[in-house]
């Protein structure tokens, strides 16, 4: 059995599940013989599988316990960890409870 290993950096964008085309046209053993025109050349192809085992992502977010009614609210995230050597992405969102009417209004003034 024959592997070829490759390293991604911080910025790869593949992710489990994306197909890595191999033309071995391009990529092959040596020829050890005076000619290897013979050799077919095919093109394989390989899955990603996802990290055995898998990396743990632990969210930390960190911000004010109460703020003002005009105040801003600041929220970081930079405490997470777990990117496997990428950079985290983070998604925010707001949940209103739609009895506070004065809340509400403040928030969508």
């Amino acid at each position: 059995r024959t592997e070829i290993v490759v390293t991604l950096g911080s910025s790869a964008t593949v992710v489990p599940g994306d197909e890595v085309v191999v033309n071995d046209d391009l990529i092959r053993a040596e020829c050890e013989y005076y000619d290897c025109s013979c050799w077919n050349t095919t093109i394989s192809s390989v899955f990603i599988e996802a990290p055995s085992p898998a990396v743990l992502v632990t969210a930390a977010m960190e911000g004010p316990s109460s703020i003002g009614s005009c105040s801003d609210l600041s929220l970081s995230a930079a405490a997470s960890s777990g990117g496997a050597g990428r950079d985290l992405t983070y998604n925010w969102s707001l949940s209103i409870n739609e009895f506070d009417n004065c809340t509400t209004a403040g928030l969508l003034a």
